[in-house]
């Protein structure tokens, strides 16, 4: 049994695309309209049923990887994502092959020792068994699958190869986000909204648990901006005002990394705009699985010149890494709006049809 070689840093054809489904709407399912004699087409051209059927393959198990999170599952994804991201993968394929991008034997042989985890030669009865059971296909049949990832990886990579970061912009990217904050966090809870959501006077005693479970959220919210509308009109200290009302009130501690921000149950995508607040300043409600928080910054603590020097390798990493992506991001959105992709395969009907 072969292990995927993660730490062969050198073949980074791996990292597939996600699908973006610019340009369909719709559930696809993986079987074919009777009438159709192509799978779909991109650029004009046709996909053949074949062809789909190795490339999703591949899409299937690259991105299966790359997307399986710590506990072995894969996240909710749309039931057409598979289908959406291997037209896309196709779209790239037929502009690599339009800008007659070649693959050596050679690649193929390299790429083909790092997916499967061995270094050195290759056992063929150990190998064919793998490519078997995982993909049903012949040897024959993967390699030239595999040889097809390589060419739009090295297109990929033509979009990005001349991207640079300079020292200079390194240090002022690093000092301009990696200060830390100290936040008091005031929670207006659901639990709470629940004991004091007002009901409509005719509503039924049976029918008042589907209400307050429908209308909660909704209620939360509305406090919490009622509250943060009062302290602005009357001057109020936040967590005066918070603890005069009962509400509950901590402190996050100085949080720096996106860890530091996770484990404050702060999402992700949020944390850019908390980073644009000044001191004392208030978020707006975000929404968590217990109710509404507030934000408001108690400390901003500048990073400093050892921080810098200890993070600098890192941090030069990850910038070069999210320059690239956004410039991949840029690229895939342009291009595929322009890959006229059309899918024949059947629509799923949904419980409703």
């Amino acid at each position: 049994m072969f292990k995927i070689l993660r730490k062969n840093t050198k073949i980074v054809i791996w990292i597939i695309v996600l699908a973006f489904g610019i340009w369909g709407a719709g559930t696809l399912a993986v079987s074919r309209k009777k009438s159709a004699s192509y799978a779909g087409s991109v650029f004009g051209d046709p996909v053949s049923y074949r062809q789909f059927e190795m490339t999703n393959k591949m899409v299937h198990y690259l991105l299966e990887k790359q997307l399986r999170q710590k506990d072995g599952s894969l996240p909710d994804l749309p039931g057409d994502y598979f289908t959406k991201a291997t037209f896309e993968e196709l779209a790239l394929l037929h502009e690599a092959k339009r800008k007659k991008i070649k693959v050596s034997d050679d690649e193929v042989r390299q790429a083909l020792r790092g997916f499967i985890g061995v270094e050195g030669a290759i056992n063929e009865n150990a190998y064919t068994d793998w490519v078997t059971r995982t993909f049903r296909e012949q040897p024959r049949n993967f390699e030239e699958a595999l040889r097809d990832v390589i060419r739009t990886r090295k297109l990929l990579r033509t979009v990005t190869d001349d991207i640079t970061v300079t020292n200079e912009e390194v240090e002022k990217a690093y000092f301009s986000e990696k200060k830390s904050y100290n936040f008091l966090s005031v929670l207006f809870s659901f639990d709470e909204a629940e004991k004091t959501m007002p009901l409509p006077e005719l509503i039924q005693e049976d029918k008042k648990a589907e209400y307050i479970k429908r209308n909660v959220q909704s209620y939360t919210r509305e406090k919490a901006n009622n509250w943060l509308v009062k302290i602005k009109d009357e001057g109020l200290g936040s967590e005066a005002a918070a603890l005069k009302e009962g509400l509950a009130v901590e402190n996050t501690g100085l949080l720096k990394s996106a860890d530091d921000f996770e484990k404050a149950g702060i999402a992700k995508n949020e944390i850019a705009t908390l980073k644009t607040l000044g001191l004392n300043d208030i978020s707006l409600p975000i929404l968590t699985d217990k109710g509404y928080r507030l934000l408001c910054v108690k400390e901003i603590k500048e990073a400093t010149k050892e921080d810098f020097e200890k993070e600098k390798e890192s941090f030069w990493t990850e910038l070069m890494a999210r320059k690239k992506n956004e410039a991949l991001q840029k690229f895939l959105v342009s291009f595929l709006k322009e890959a006229k992709i059309q899918s024949y395969l059947e629509r799923e009907e949904s419980p409703s049809e």
